[in-house]
């Protein structure tokens, strides 16, 4: 049996479980729960009401909340108060687009701790790295800082040139730039931010050198053989 209750979120630790989201839901906005009970687990999902897709075979959004959707506010007032905003957003649900592998959103995550971290540092917001955070001992930790690195250092490229090195290393050059930065990130960092080889193949290979100048900074690429 599956049961669905509507309060405000108590803390910010629960992501929300809609498709293509996965962010965290913020203390004390509104959020959706999915209850399962299936013999002795019971399995409870949270959503964003924009992220909520109402239950298969209801037909009357409002009839459903009416008679199904069990507020469990501490004062219980969200319903009726909010029934409207909160059709309107389960109704008019706005799905965030992920390309191929999430490229978009990622980027978009990394750029907004960078611009974060950038406008905290002050006089080095100019430069291409932002502030390094404490290590930490996470592998996940460690990979997402690598990440951060790397858009530190490539964001500024014009999206002709991100092209340009997605060419030589044999890869579709399609896409945003949000995309094709993620694309660049993932061959960039595949090499440990050494030698890019067309070929895909390790440095010692022999390659011959593609320069690309942008914004006074040459980057060297590896044609394949």
């Amino acid at each position: 049996m599956t049961t669905h209750t509507v309060e405000y979120a108590k803390s910010s630790r629960a992501k929300c479980k809609g498709k293509n989201c996965g962010e965290k839901i913020e203390k004390d906005t509104i959020r959706i729960g999915k209850h399962s009970h299936t013999g002795d687990f019971d399995v409870t999902t949270w959503y964003h009401p924009a992220c909520f897709t109402k239950p298969r075979g209801v037909e009357d959004l409002e009839e459903w909340i009416d008679n199904e959707l069990e507020d469990t506010s501490d004062k219980g007032n969200i319903l009726p108060d909010k029934k409207e905003e909160l059709m309107q957003a389960i109704e008019q649900k706005v799905l965030k687009k992920k390309s191929e592998d999430g490229g978009d959103g990622f980027i978009a995550k990394l750029k907004r701790e960078y611009d974060t971290m950038a406008a905290a540092g002050g006089d080095d917001a100019d430069n291409d790295q932002p502030k390094k955070k404490k290590s930490k001992s996470s592998s996940d930790d460690q990979k997402h800082q690598r990440a951060l690195e790397l858009y530190g250092k490539y964001h500024k490229m014009k999206g002709d040139d991100l092209k340009h090195i997605l060419k030589w290393n044999r890869q579709v050059q399609s896409g945003t730039k949000p995309i094709l930065l993620h694309k660049v990130r993932i061959i960039i960092d595949f090499f440990s931010g050494s030698v890019v080889c067309g070929c895909l193949r390790a440095a010692r290979f022999s390659c011959s050198v593609m320069q690309v100048k942008t914004n006074n900074t040459t980057y060297l690429i590896f044609q394949g053989h």
